[in-house]
């Protein structure tokens, strides 16, 4: 049997498409080199968690910032419908 076919279908990540995946990295980007704000400044802070998060689009990216190295880490991308459920 199909590994797929154990999966529920509702569970299962949805691939986004390259526009998409453009448009995050070119978000990505303008944060990371903006002359005229801090990353961090960026990111709304998400409740009871050391995540921010960042819309791009129908997106929402969960991130942390580490001023130690100078890193922006993107812990997960959710579609915006699913992107604050009990799962996180």
């Amino acid at each position: 049997m199909d590994v797929g076919t154990l999966l529920d279908r509702r569970r299962r990540p949805r691939r986004t498409v390259p526009a998409d995946q453009d448009r995050i990295l070119d978000k990505l980007d303008e944060i990371v080199s903006s002359p005229w704000r801090d990353p961090p400044d960026y990111g709304e802070p998400l409740q009871n968690g050391p995540y921010k998060k960042i819309r791009v689009g129908g997106f929402r990216l969960s991130v942390s910032f580490r001023q130690d190295d100078g890193r922006l880490v993107v812990a997960r991308i959710k579609r915006r419908g699913g992107a604050y459920t009990a799962d996180d």
